[in-house]
């Protein structure tokens, strides 16, 4: 029994278990969701799959949190704070994603969900205390949007607006709801129980996700063949329930920012499964856009020299007046 504790102390200290839990979520949990997802589109709706990946998400947190005797919290405005965090950073991603991917290749959705970092490192040196922006990172930032023109300037065309670059930017939406997200739980939520919040945020991205679905179609339709119910499942179970107790575990143990390099794996699996898989193929274009946004991953997540604290300005109001500080 001592020689198991001292083995996970020794984890714990360095780091193996986060490394861990950081793979796993970048690989199982969102580098292949993009491959079910694209699986699960063909037979049931964007709606309806968020709906029942949140509701199978829903019902497996509050088991684990029934077995593990998880404290839930009780106070009303720390539980109105994470249904809105369970909507933001749920519900409409997912709902963005699903949509886009009906229409957009998997590999490419993998690649526009690559700017999390990009958008997470301006949010969190605009909101939380000590985040740093170098110049190396804003530089990352330009890049960033840069590789989302190169993706999406050859279908600025009239025919391809709705199917094409209009799905793209849902996805690139989806990438700021979850950089919110990131931010939001930083700052918020360093003092709950990553299982609880996870449980509570899921529940009501169900919710709504099923009142939006139910409104929208007057019926809900289940997935016809066996495939489509293991996409439902695993989008349900590792990428809805198992990685958001992994994701609010990182937060809390690395921050926001650090988090986000989950987007170096998420693309190259995401990408691999896509034309291996599924059988698509990039246009040299598109291509070179996600070496672009890779690129900028790689510039948002380095150190240099800072940019001085009031460069950046949102109005009126300087980063350095917008600031608050961490939980």
């Amino acid at each position: 029994m001592q020689a198991k504790q001292g083995l996970l102390t020794i984890l714990k200290r360095s780091g193996y278990l986060e490394w861990c839990a950081f793979f796993m979520v970048a690989i199982l949990g969102f580098g292949s969701s993009f491959y079910w997802i694209k699986v699960a589109v063909r037979d049931i709706s964007p709606l309806e799959l968020v709906a029942y990946r949140s509701s199978i998400a829903a019902i497996f947190l509050w088991s684990v949190v029934w077995f593990t005797k998880t404290p839930v919290p009780k106070n009303l405005r720390i539980i109105a704070k994470i249904v809105c965090a369970g909507i933001v950073g749920g519900a409409l991603p997912n709902a963005l994603i699903s949509w886009g991917e009906y229409y957009v290749h998997s590999s490419i959705a993998g690649v526009l969900i690559g700017l999390c970092p990009v958008f997470t490192i301006l949010l969190s040196w605009l909101f939380i205390s000590g985040t740093e922006l170098s110049k190396a990172r804003m530089l990352g930032v330009i890049i960033g949007f840069a590789g989302v023109y190169v993706i999406l300037s050859p279908k600025l065309d009239a025919r391809l607006i709705v199917t094409q670059v209009v799905p793209e930017l849902a996805i690139v939406l989806a990438a700021i709801c979850y950089s919110v997200f990131s931010v939001f739980a930083k700052i918020n939520f360093t003092k709950q129980h990553p299982i609880a919040l996870a449980a509570i945020s899921s529940t009501a991205s169900a919710v709504f996700m099923l009142s939006v679905a139910l409104y929208n179609n007057n019926t809900l339709h289940l997935p016809s063949n066996y495939g489509v119910w293991c996409a439902v499942l695993w989008i349900g179970v590792i990428t809805g329930a198992l990685s958001q107790i992994l994701i609010y575990h990182l937060i809390r143990a690395w921050g926001a920012a650090r988090l986000a390099m989950i987007t170096y794996l998420m693309p190259v699996v995401a990408v691999l499964l896509g034309i291996f898989a599924l059988g698509e193929r990039l246009e040299l274009q598109t291509t070179i856009g996600a070496a672009i946004i890779m690129l900028s991953i790689y510039m948002v997540n380095r150190k240099g020299s800072r940019v001085p604290e009031r460069w950046w300005k949102i109005g009126s109001f300087t980063a350095n007046e917008k600031k608050f500080p961490t939980a």
